[in-house]
């Protein structure tokens, strides 16, 4: 599945490109733009660097999505991840 979480101050995005030799960063541009104008230009002043990192498996897919989940707990906003309303499934990502 793809999936996104939504923080205060960035996103997470798990994705699947069509063509892998597509530049994250351009994705990034992308969302962070999209986002501001669903939102009508109230979004929050995102992080200006992105990372990213290229998941090879579903293993190690499941293993970052459970870590991501967790951001909110940890940033003290929610006492259990299933609690914060700012995430969801995009689609099925095949591996």
């Amino acid at each position: 599945m793809g999936f996104y979480l939504i923080m205060p101050n960035h996103i997470h995005l798990f994705c699947s490109p069509q063509n892998e030799e597509y530049e994250i960063e351009h994705w990034i541009t992308y969302w962070k733009r999209e986002f501001r104008r669903h939102i009508d230009n109230k979004a929050p002043r995102f992080q200006s660097r992105g990372f990213h990192h290229r998941l090879r498996n579903e293993e190690n897919y499941t293993e970052k999505w459970e870590y991501v989940r967790e951001n909110p707990v940890r940033a003290g906003l929610v006492k259990d991840s299933d609690d914060w309303p700012y995430q969801g499934t995009l689609n099925d990502l095949d591996f």
